[in-house]
């Protein structure tokens, strides 16, 4: 049976990010939308529209009337919580946007709300083909350095950390395990801070994170080395100044795979930086048809949510010490 899906949440993100997605998923006969809610009908009706669903103003109405079997969380993370703890209450699976929650003692007690409901949140580089691909390379593999380089063009906000999360989270997976023990440091230059994050894992690997929001271009850089093969990623996020991206591995001191855009079968309209995001919603549709499962949930996030939170908090300069388990597969 195909799942039928609602959406919470038509801004301005949703879409031009996730209603892209969403009409792929339902082209590909993965799923169906028939609900859309918004605050703003004039924007819950050309998104629904464009689904064929039905728009409403509120989502509880809409989760009434419609009945899902699945719903997309695409709302600011302030008010993701409540909305979360409405999908473990009615026991409806959910995809919700990334960060999920403000602050990592409401992300922990999300886990424990949600327990093993299935879920998905929306780190779409854990799921983009490049990193995927990366992932495939690397396995039996133990990475002795997992690099992260995120660089960015005049990105001045306040508050960067809703993006620099994306280069946590996937230097995080990459490694394929927690890290035991990092140092962060902040480093102000005129309008901006820089951020480098450098730790060890529990396996032994070292990562290392370094964000620079306001440089000469745009690049988002993965590097994974081991004794056996190293794996780049060049991340194709819009405008990145080699966009389309590559993934590529190193063997025996040569390139022994190059892959590109060409090889991923990319439809002419579609950008590189939107394969994330379809996947992450093909697989949504297939864990709540129950025939995968997520690589991307609260538990296994929840680290990347602790070292946001720590980019922002005095004393950052300071070695920081994990005492958590498990692992960023």
């Amino acid at each position: 049976m195909t799942p039928r899906m609602a959406v919470v949440g038509a801004g301005s993100w949703s879409t031009e990010m996730h209603l892209p997605a969403a009409r792929r998923v339902q082209a590909e006969g993965l799923a169906d939308y028939v609900g859309v809610a918004d605050l703003n009908p004039e924007a819950a009706r050309p998104y629904a529209a464009r689904l064929d669903a039905a728009a409403f103003t509120d989502a509880d109405e809409m989760l009434r009337k419609t009945e899902p079997d699945g719903v997309l969380l695409l709302v600011r993370q302030h008010d993701m919580p409540g909305l979360i703890a409405t999908m473990a209450e009615l026991g409806l699976p959910f995809l919700c946007e990334k960060p999920p929650a403000p602050d990592t003692q409401t992300h922990r007690r999300l886990i424990e709300v949600v327990g093993d409901l299935p879920h998905v949140v929306a780190y779409n580089r854990r799921h983009a083909p490049y990193v995927q691909q990366a992932k495939a390379w690397l396995e039996g593999v133990r990475p002795h350095l997992v690099l992260c380089e995120m660089v960015r063009y005049r990105r001045r906000e306040e508050d960067f950390s809703g993006t620099a999360v994306h280069g946590i989270d996937t230097a995080l997976y990459l490694a394929g395990e927690p890290l035991a023990e990092a140092r962060i440091e902040v480093a102000p230059v005129e309008a901006v801070n820089n951020f480098f994050i450098d730790g060890w894992t529990t396996g032994g690997t070292r990562v290392s994170v370094l964000v620079t929001p306001d440089t000469g271009s745009r690049q988002e850089h993965y590097t994974v080395r081991s004794i056996d093969r190293n794996v780049l990623v060049a991340f194709p996020m819009r405008h990145m100044i080699d966009c389309p991206g590559y993934a590529e591995l190193h063997d025996d001191r040569e390139v022994a795979a190059h892959i590109t855009n060409k090889d991923l079968e990319v439809e002419p309209d579609d950008h590189p930086a939107l394969l994330g995001v379809r996947a992450e919603h093909e697989r949504f549709a297939r864990i709540v048809a129950g025939e995968a499962s997520s690589v991307a949930t609260l538990a296994n996030t929840l680290q990347t949510q602790q070292l946001r939170e720590r980019l922002y908090q005095p004393g950052i300069s300071e070695r920081t010490r994990f005492g958590w388990s498990g692992t960023s597969e």
